[in-house]
């Protein structure tokens, strides 16, 4: 009886042997040899897993942060894409794996060497997670470990006969090194990133105020996303050749109340929330200087986006340049220096020699941290400023409509009602026309002004009442730094109680970027065709700035 034990326990131990030579031969012959990954660690990995997600076919290899692994893939595997996330200082690598395959994970080199091969179903028996290397003694399974099935669905399909565990061997760590910054793959977290990330310094739009009060240095406002807060100051002679001066504020209050809040996703997925931070307001003043106008005028301006191409938070190469070509910062790497209770003068030389140790690398984690800021900022500008040769023509759709009030002689004690306004401008970016949908823009714009208060050429100090109308057309050609317009507009305008009056309007204008977020604009002109011989020309300037909200992207 005794002889008949020892033999089923002998022939029992020789299957499990055979077992798991058949799955170490399987794997280094050529069952999916060919494609394989290497992460190689500085000391040996005792915190490290390997495990499939819930949702299968992807599989995830979890580090201590502090032991950053370099990786190698095989010639196969060259275009298979790996995530990398930080968590609660550790290093979460992700990656999906065709159907029909099982990756199988094998330690070397005394658990320094962590090998992920991908070997068809059916190769090799099932193991748990972490896998660890044939070269190290064979251990038993714990009551507690979990069993992955050869479909890689994280069952308990295997059987203790089925599988092997083997435990990566046991070393003290030396002290660890400062890290090298990394550079992240990761794509942006759209959940944790604002919409500030995509700030891009895009010319700032015309003030809704200054449309309605006809000082805008184009009659053609151009259409875009407007800036979270703007402002603008204008001097020059308008259109009825009196000097003006004027200033105007522009916001969007969902842009400053939202906050932290509108994140890129929410942004980009909810549409409500998308308009409402594309819905501009403004209030603008101006004041006339001349003998034959002294007047104040006063306008709040309404601005709201319907549709906008060049919309750099809408930007996905902006996205995949922000979130693929950025640094991770090196972790911080704590040494404990415990000194003992009764110590010698070897203990208190090694306690000296850890503290130095420790304030060194947290001098160097502090300038690597500066190298690493520096390089992400330069990063982040050249992604920018791609994204900006990429938007700033796109193709756009925006309506308008502002109130107006007046005081003639120019004291706010007076000021009355002076009509509004209402407008809509279409621009199109020649998306697709070689040679053009880079440096053009045509611009269509269509605006309706009623009871406007405008000084009479005839009677120094009085003021007649107008309807307007407005119908143009605005050509964009050059860079988003620097670019000149051509603009032909037709104006049909009425003197209450008499006929209308047809007339156009041409002009030449030029914006340019100054330096930073500060734009000047310049636009000269006359208008021909006036039934009563009046045909005035105009200049007018203005400086435009806009306040950035850029946030640098969170990894």
């Amino acid at each position: 009886m005794k002889k008949k034990f020892t033999a089923c326990l002998l022939i029992s131990q020789l299957l499990v042997i055979s077992n798991f030579a058949a799955a170490r031969t399987a794997i280094q012959s050529g069952n999916g040899g060919g494609s394989f990954m290497t992460f190689t660690f500085r000391v040996p990995c005792e915190d490290c897993s390997t495990q499939n997600s819930a949702t299968g076919n992807t599989y995830i290899v979890d580090v201590p942060s502090g032991n950053t692994p370099s990786l190698a893939k095989s010639p196969s595997l060259q275009d298979l894409n790996i995530q990398m996330t930080l968590k609660n200082e550790r290093l979460v690598y992700s990656f999906s794996f065709q159907p029909g395959t099982s990756p199988r994970a094998v330690w070397r080199g005394g658990g320094t060497v962590l090998q992920i091969f991908f070997v068809p179903i059916g190769t090799v028996a099932a193991v748990r997670t972490p896998e660890v290397s044939p070269e190290s003694p064979a251990s038993p399974v714990p009551p507690s470990t979990v069993l992955v099935n050869p479909a890689g669905n994280g069952s308990l399909a295997a059987t203790v006969s089925e599988a092997m565990v083997v435990s990566p061997p046991k070393s003290i760590a030396p002290p660890v090194p400062a890290q090298t910054p990394t550079t992240s793959f990761t794509p942006i977290n759209r959940d944790q990133n604002t919409t500030a990330v995509a700030a891009v310094d895009m010319s700032v739009p015309e003030s809704p105020a200054f449309t309605v009060l006809g000082v805008t240095p184009q009659t053609v406002t151009r259409p875009t996303s407007p800036r979270a807060f703007a402002t603008s100051l204008l001097n020059g002679v308008d259109t009825n050749g009196n000097f003006q001066s004027g200033l105007a504020l522009d916001f969007v209050p969902y842009l400053l109340l939202a906050g932290d809040d509108l994140t890129l996703k929410k942004y980009q997925t909810q549409a409500v929330a998308r308009f409402l931070a594309r819905t501009q307001f403004s209030f603008g003043t101006t004041k006339g200087a001349s003998e034959d106008d002294k007047s104040l005028r006063l306008a709040l301006g309404l601005h709201m986006t319907l549709w906008d191409r060049g919309d750099p938070r809408m930007d996905e190469e902006l996205m995949t340049c922000l979130g693929t070509g950025l640094k991770l910062p090196p972790l911080p790497t704590q040494l404990e220096c415990d000194l003992p209770r009764n110590p010698t003068d070897e203990d208190r030389a090694a306690f000296a020699q850890c503290q130095a140790t420790s304030q060194a690398r947290t001098d160097e984690r502090t300038r690597q941290i500066q190298e690493v800021t520096e390089f992400n900022n330069n990063v982040s500008t050249t992604c920018r400023e791609e994204a900006k040769k990429r938007n700033w023509n796109n193709s756009s759709w925006i309506i308008g409509a502002a109130p107006s009030w007046i005081s003639e002689d120019g004291q706010t004690k007076h000021m009355h009602w002076n009509g509004g306004g209402f407008w809509t401008s279409l621009a199109y970016g020649f998306e697709g026309v070689p040679a053009m949908e880079n440096r053009s823009q045509l611009i269509f714009h269509l605006r309706y002004r009623n009871r406007e208060q405008v000084p009479d050429p005839d009677s120094t100090g009085a003021f007649l009442t107008q309807d307007s109308f407005f119908f143009g057309t605005r050509f964009r050609h050059g860079s988003p730094n620097f670019n000149g317009s051509f603009e032909y507009t037709w104006l049909r305008s009425r003197e209450l109680g008499l006929k209308f009056d047809n007339s156009s309007r041409l002009s030449l204008g030029f914006e340019r970027r100054i330096a930073g977020d500060t734009w000047f604009n310049l636009s000269l002109g006359g208008e021909t065709g006036r039934a009563d011989g009046r045909n005035n020309g105009f200049v007018l300037t203005s400086f435009k700035w806009a306040f950035s909200d850029r946030k640098p992207v969170q990894q």
